[in-house]
Parts: structure tokens; sequence; C-alpha cells
């Protein structure tokens, strides 16, 4: 059993579940003789995993479960959307994960995404309606005016929500923290702050084409670096790197498969494969050089970020799934501990998410929200992608046979 507040591998434990709860966890074995007995020796039980990036559909559901993704904090899905997802995946009507919501807010625009707004009080009203229909989080996106988000800070948490999102165009990272956000999406939003500041109109492509230009020449030493890095601390902010999907945008190159999904390419239909190959951001040969550069620094930031004590959540903002894993494993390749990489993807998601009363640990009372895996991934983050059952509340599923049903190779365990 993985102890992902001790950071260790327990052995021998034995866990009692009772209507979707753990009800008793014992180095003994339980006396429960109406119990269904599932035999996990050689194998390790870990809590559920997290997606804290997502924006998906009914459809992902399976993908999530089959990963071991257990719960997934829904970062802007559409209000009608987001809650037929939630009460399809909360019911067991549909397989898939426990869904938090976050709500998107934007401005009006050209580049506006979703539930765009004219003015700052028409911002705020959608803040308390957000707050009355039981949203935890309002993420800004890249249109919002830098004036308006120390009252849209103030608004949210008054309300009880956590404030994050991209930073919005002509506004720094630095300046998002001092103005109240309590979290950042995506590392390169982290990188900008010091190669593009409050200048650039990051609504365009500068935010992804300057990050790969830029990124690898970043002096992670300098004082510039270090006081950003004292302000995350300071003020508490948490960061989503999504370093999985800018690793593919720095690194894929035509001809070759997505280093993403690189590992399980060859499990997906035809069709998704052939899309592997096409890199969805064409950098040109003559910037691969660089972009390499960038996507090593963008490691080297990770584990800066860690070691700083700076707290990180695992998102996907992609193929549900196949992308934690990959993102998980970025983690661990940057130099993080294993047994810290399981605890963020896990307890630390829920801390945040402010549920760890109810989930992210093995413990009793908590819901048995569980993954079985064939190996120990405190000595290989890569045996996360061989679940052999996957536990929701009264549910057990069994990974292989949920990649079957929707074309997908099974892992083999």
């Amino acid at each position: 059993m993985l102890d992902v507040e001790a950071g260790e591998r327990l052995d021998g434990r034995h866990v009692l579940i009772v209507d979707g709860v753990i009800v008793e966890v014992s180095e003994s074995p339980i006396e429960a003789n109406e119990a269904l007995r599932i035999d996990g020796n050689g194998k390790t039980l870990m809590p559920g995993l997290w997606d804290m990036h997502g924006h998906f559909s009914l459809d992902d559901g399976i993908l999530n479960i089959a990963g071991g993704i257990t719960s997934v904090r829904d970062l802007g899905s559409t209000h009608e959307r987001i809650m037929e997802l939630e009460e399809a995946f909360n019911s067991g009507r549909v397989i898939g994960p426990t869904t938090y919501r976050a709500a998107m807010i934007d401005r009006a625009g050209p580049y506006a995404n979703r539930n765009p707004v004219e003015s700052l009080d028409e911002a705020l009203a959608l803040i308390d309606q957000f707050a009355a229909q039981g949203y935890l989080q309002i993420k800004l996106y890249s249109s919002i005016d830098p004036q308006w988000v120390p009252a849209i800070a103030e608004r949210v948490h008054s309300n009880g929500m956590r404030l994050s999102g991209h930073v919005p165009a002509f506004m720094s990272a630095e300046q998002a923290i001092h103005a109240g956000y309590d979290e950042i999406q995506h590392i390169n939003m982290v990188f900008l702050n010091f190669s593009v500041g409050d200048s650039g109109d990051t609504r365009q492509q500068i935010r992804f084409t300057t990050y790969g230009d830029e990124a690898g020449k970043l002096d992670l030493d300098s004082v510039e670096v270090r006081e950003f890095i004292a302000l995350l601390l300071e003020s508490d902010v948490v960061v989503d790197p999504t370093a999985a999907i800018f690793q593919s945008m720095l690194t894929h190159v035509p001809g070759l498969v997505d280093p993403t999904f690189a590992a399980v390419a060859d499990r997906l239909p035809p069709l998704v494969q052939r899309d592997l190959y096409n890199p969805s951001f064409q950098i040109g040969e003559a910037r691969i050089p660089a972009w390499a550069r960038s996507a090593d620094r963008q490691s080297e930031m990770i584990r800066l970020l860690w070691e700083s004590g700076v707290p990180l959540v695992a998102g996907s903002d992609s193929l549900p799934g196949f992308t934690i894993h990959r993102e998980l494993e970025l983690y661990s390749l940057a130099g993080i501990p294993n047994a810290d990489v399981l605890r963020i993807a896990t307890l630390g998601s829920a801390e945040i998410v402010g549920v760890d009363d109810r989930t992210g640990s093995i413990s009793p009372g908590k819901a048995a929200d569980l993954v079985l895996l064939g190996a120990n991934p405190l000595d290989d983050i890569s045996a996360i992608r061989r679940a052999e059952l996957v536990i929701k509340g009264q549910t057990m599923y069994r990974p292989d046979d949920l990649y079957t049903a929707v074309g997908i190779k099974p892992s083999g365990g």
C-alpha cells in the first residue's frame, strides 16, 4: 500500500471498503465474511490520481478511469456541460471521475474565450453567480483587462473561491500575483514574466514563440528568478505547469511521434496514431536547437519550483489519462522524487481543492478512490500506466477491458 503522506510503500496491508468508503486499514487479515476479496499480493495499492487541468466531455470519462484518474478539476467547461458531466460521472450513470468545477471568465473581444464579459461589473456579477452555483475556483483568460484583476480577486476571495488562470495580456505574472492570483496555469506563463513581462500581447502566438525562443536563455540562478520564486512562496501561489503539452510543443518535429504519447502510440487506433506524427505547432528547422534548450530549461524550472517549496499540480489540458501519465513522468525526469510526484498527483491535489478530508490517501473514512498497480511506482513512475484495477466508490473497473471497449490495445498490466 502506498502511503503518500510518508512517501513509503507499506507491505502486508489489508484494506476494507464498505459502501464506497475505506473502513479499515490493517496489518492483519480483516474478518469480513461477506466481502469480495481481491488478492493484491506483490502489487501496489495507491490513491486514485488527479487531473487538475481538465477540459473534457462525457466520452473522456473512460480514459480517465482506465488511466487510474478518479478525480478531475474541470477548468472552464460551459455551465450546462459541466453540470451534465458532474451528474453523469458522480451518479455512476456514465463511467468517469469525480468532477470539481472551476469557471472561466474572459473579456469580450476578438481573442475572447468562454464567458466573455464587457465590463468589470459584469465580471463581478458573474463571479457571484458562479459562487452561488457551487464553483470552487475562477480561471481568468488572456483578454481580461489587467486593471480589473485586483477587484476580481477581491470578489473571488470574498466568495470563498480561488483565483487562477493565464496571466492576462499586458500584465506580468509578478503583477498578477500582487493583484491576487492564487494559481498560475501553464509553465510558459512563468517564463514569460521575464521575457515579455507586461509589454506583450500574449493573447497571440508570442506566448508560444517567445517561450520557445527565449526560455532556454533564462538564468535560473539570477536574482530576478530567485525573487520571483520568493514571491510565489510568500503569496502561497500554486503552479499548474501542464509540462507535457509544452514538452511536445518544444520538441515535436515532423515525422516523429508526439513525445507525450510515444509510450502508447502503438496502442491507439490508426487514425489517432497518424495525427501523432504531425506537430500541432510548426517551429521550423532553424528553431529546433533553441526550442530543445527551452525544453531542458522548462524541466530545470519545474525542479527548481519544487525544490523551493512552490506547490505544483499535475494537469493534462489534453488527451485524458495518457497525458497525466506523461506529466508525472516529466516531473520524475526533472529530478523530483517519485514519492513527491505521487503526492502531488493525489493528496496534494485534494488539499488544494479542499477535499483532503474525503479523498487523496488510503485512510479510514475516505472515499475508496484507489488504483491497484502491477508494479511499484516508487521504483518506476511509469508503473502508473499499468493499472490492473481501479476502484471509484462502490464500483471496480478493469482498465484493460475499458481500453478494449474504446478501441485501445490493453496495457498488459
